[in-house]
């Protein structure tokens, strides 16, 4: 799935680097954690505005593509949020558009959630595949995600402890639904930061 997302946002965005991060890169993930993914875009060129979606609008606009139609659609509203969720919801389909017989969706992939998070700290795109129970979550030009497992990787190597210990509390958390920050629960980060 990881190579999937990063060939979708590539195609989406053509010059963009996509970084995993999060407990599935540290290698402490519970079996339903999800994957974290930032999309970061390049910082040169001149910029025609103050946000960050003009400085993406602006790299589609220098893109040699023959393809216009392509490039004007790029980038939906100057906000890749919802650039990237429509890609989603292109790529792997609903539910209820795929097919009318639900007995045929045992083995096709589909998503059974979509939502633009924008009115938090850390904006992002959150999906779930089907059949798979797949949920990923994708942020933008975000600083810090991929250095943090970075981060984490050097922890456990001077703290063996760390490890099994993040296990038996995120898998505690968990259990209560007291794991997701977006709705006031402590995060894997924050947790292995306690520790």
């Amino acid at each position: 799935m990881v190579e999937r997302v990063t060939d979708l946002a590539e195609r989406t965005f053509k010059r963009c680097e996509v970084l995993p991060f999060g407990s599935q890169q540290t290698g402490l993930c519970l079996p339903n954690s999800d994957i974290d993914f930032v999309i970061r875009f390049p910082k040169h060129g001149k910029r025609r505005g103050k946000s960050k979606s003009d400085a993406i609008e602006l790299e589609n606009d220098d893109n040699d593509n023959d393809n216009d139609e392509e490039s004007s659609t790029a980038i939906i509203g100057n906000n890749p949020l919802h650039t990237f969720a429509k890609a989603v919801r292109d790529e792997f389909g609903v539910k209820s558009e795929l097919h009318k017989d639900e007995s045929s969706l045992t083995e096709e992939e589909y998503l059974s959630y979509l939502e633009v998070i924008e009115n938090t700290r850390v904006p992002l795109v959150k999906f779930t595949v089907e059949p798979y129970n797949i949920d990923i979550d994708v942020c933008f030009d975000q600083p810090g995600g991929p250095e943090a497992a970075d981060l984490m990787h050097r922890f456990m190597s001077s703290m063996p402890p760390l490890r099994p210990l993040t296990f038996v509390l995120k898998y505690y958390l968990a259990s209560r639904d007291s794991n997701k920050p977006f709705s006031g629960g402590i995060g894997s980060y924050l947790l292995q930061l306690m520790i």
